[in-house]
């Protein structure tokens, strides 16, 4: 399976980076292929699909630079067409399988009443909260795979 990861040197410290592919190569139960896309510290010598950052700042541009790293891995043909995109702060505790990867669970959901609540400091946050604007007045729910070794990702 493969596990992308979409870095930009100056956004996260490298040994989060490093910790990130460590834990999927020591708990992952299969053939494991690393990706990395954007910049490349000098210790990581796989395969690599170099994307310069977006340079002109505009709204939300750390946001756009990583959407753009991400497009980048999605039409690289050096990354397959299913993979898993991870991120330097999820590590894996625990065995997992290619299955768990599958298996979409309910995470518990922001409800719209909790709106106000978010701070808007959190751009993940203010996306969401963007995400109820366009959205029907319905629960808008968070769907992520919380397995049993710890791992949290957001699908």
């Amino acid at each position: 399976m493969q596990f992308v990861w979409c870095y930009r040197r100056g956004e996260a410290k490298e040994e989060s980076l490093r910790y990130s592919m460590r834990s999927v190569e020591k708990y992952f139960a299969g053939d494991v292929q690393i990706v990395l896309v954007g910049d490349c510290p000098s210790w990581y010598k796989g395969v690599h699909v170099p994307i310069k950052p977006i340079q002109r700042k505009c709204n939300r541009h750390s946001q756009r630079d990583w959407y753009n790293r991400v497009l980048a891995a999605c039409f690289s043909k050096q990354v397959c067409e299913n993979f898993v995109l991870m991120q330097n702060s999820v590590y894996l505790l625990g065995s997992v399988s290619s299955e768990d990867f599958v298996k979409p669970r309910h995470g518990g959901g922001i409800r719209r009443k909790n709106l106000n609540a978010i701070p808007d400091t959190n751009m993940e946050k203010v996306q969401k909260k963007d995400a109820f604007k366009l959205l029907p007045n319905n629960i808008f729910y968070d769907y992520y795979a919380d397995f049993q070794c710890g791992l949290t990702l957001t699908i």
